[in-house]
């Protein structure tokens, strides 16, 4: 606003500049509340949705199954082509589980693998993203030289692998989960990455329960099996041990017949032979 220019030309300008102001603010205003409901709306329902894996989780108690739910929760919740599931097993991680089944053999990664150096840093071990899924390139995932990491880049690469979930128990790295790429190339969001941890950390809490739980189980089990055998045989003799003979004078052969309790059976007589003898 020149000097040389009427009061009334300012204050048009100034009114201009104001009125411009406050729609872009308003807009803005408008814009950040859209996304923040948003967020907060797909933030409640990841979250319904950890709740509700967490409960289908809690009802199992044997590892196989806890392993094959696991695995299906996430590959459908995330749509991801496969989720597979690594666990410790000696001095390697091996693939104990995988939704849909994947072909091929073993696949392990050994305790030294930069891949369990990168999960297992820290005090809370955190998910990691190994592609950049927007031009499908291998992502620098871990600081150490880069031809080590070229390496463990190729087997994750040859696993389809975009992201790796932590198995968490207190500060050891009981496995992780390696999810493949999500449907339509769709990125990865921290609610993924969030509901993916939930069914993680409900997992470890899951198996190291089963572990108790299934000898005590299987002690039980072996205990009501023996004695249902124990019935059946006490059964078994009774119904087949014959009731006592009864004596009667001036008979030369008897026979003795008694129901069971179910119905069924045979029907016996008595045949006649020669020289007055007789058979049953």
């Amino acid at each position: 606003i020149s000097a040389g220019e009427t009061w009334a030309m300012r204050l048009s300008l100034v009114l201009v500049g104001a009125g411009v102001t406050f729609v872009s603010f308003d807009w803005a205003w408008k814009q950040t509340s859209i996304w923040v409901s948003d967020r907060s709306g797909q933030t409640r329902e990841w979250k319904l949705r950890g709740e509700s894996a967490r409960r289908q989780m809690q009802g199992l108690f044997e590892p196989a199954a806890l392993r094959q739910k696991a695995c299906q929760l996430v590959k459908d919740n995330l749509r991801v082509s496969h989720a597979s599931l690594f666990l410790l097993q000696g001095a390697a991680y091996s693939r104990m589980e995988s939704a849909p089944p994947q072909p091929g053999g073993e696949v392990e990664f050994p305790l030294n693998s930069l891949l369990h150096q990168e999960l297992a840093s820290g005090w809370s071990f955190q998910s990691l993203l190994l592609v950049d899924t927007r031009h499908g390139t291998p992502l620098r995932w871990s600081r150490t030289a880069t031809g080590d990491l070229a390496g463990e880049q190729a087997r994750l690469s040859a696993l389809s692998a975009q992201v790796a979930v932590p198995l968490q128990h207190q500060l050891n790295l009981d496995g992780f989960f390696l999810l493949g790429p999500r449907a339509n190339g769709a990125a990865f969001c921290t609610h993924h990455l969030d509901f993916a941890e939930a069914v993680a950390r409900q997992l470890v809490d899951s198996l190291h329960i089963a572990a108790i739980v299934q000898p005590i189980f299987e002690g039980l089990t072996g205990q009501a099996r023996e004695q249902t055998t124990r019935r059946t045989a006490r059964a078994t003799r009774t119904h087949l041990s014959p009731p006592q003979r009864a004596e009667i004078p001036d008979i030369d052969y008897g026979a003795d017949y008694w129901l069971g309790d179910k119905p069924g059976g045979a029907c016996y007589d008595i045949i006649g032979l020669p020289k007055h003898m007789a058979a049953f």
